[in-house]
């Protein structure tokens, strides 16, 4: 559990009224992370996973690269939440990698591909992992992931369009559905 901002969880303040205890932790007071609420920690999950690729066993090349992106994604007006979910995705793909970004060639790219369609991730997740992979190869080759940039030779090929047959059908029954009778 998370500390009640410096308070014991049980005692009461002085503002409370009398019969009512302290609110729990999750109730608690949130952070603000750039003028919006921060729910789910993404700042703090984001400070502790750029610690982690620090103490990872790649080259300092790899990390800088990673980090440069990071910062070169949010100076673009990406969410905290979703720098922490490319900085996650571009740690799985490199461990998944045989060798630098900058190294990396078609073969390995397409060994890269490989891995990444036989992983048991959803269908979605795959295909977000071939995004990052592009757009991050972007930033490698070219200094930039702007929508002007072209892809790179080595993953211009890669495709993240989802089958029709992989599509999820939607949790939400249509108006259509719902109006007609049940069929045996």
């Amino acid at each position: 559990m998370r500390p009640c901002h410096g308070r014991d969880p049980g005692s009461k303040s002085q503002d409370e009224s009398p019969g009512q205890g302290a609110y729990p932790c999750a109730m608690a007071p949130l952070h603000v992370l750039d003028d919006r609420m921060d729910l789910h920690y993404y700042g703090t999950k984001l400070a502790s996973s750029l610690k982690r690729l620090d103490q990872a066993p790649w080259p300092e090349s790899d990390k800088a690269l990673i980090r440069s992106y990071i910062e070169h994604s949010r100076a673009q007006g990406l969410s905290i939440g979703r720098c922490y979910k490319i900085l996650w995705t571009l740690c799985d793909i490199r461990k998944r990698l045989t060798c630098t970004f900058r190294a990396a060639k078609r073969g390995e790219t397409e060994a890269l591909a490989a891995s990444i369609n036989s992983s048991p991730y959803t269908t979605n997740t795959r295909s977000d992992h071939k995004k990052v992979l592009k757009k991050f190869n972007k930033f490698v080759r070219y200094g930039d992931a702007d929508k002007t940039t072209p892809y790179p030779v080595e993953v211009a090929w890669v495709t993240t369009a989802i089958k029709k047959n992989e599509l999820r059908e939607p949790d939400v029954i249509s108006e259509e559905a719902r109006a007609r009778p049940n069929q045996p």
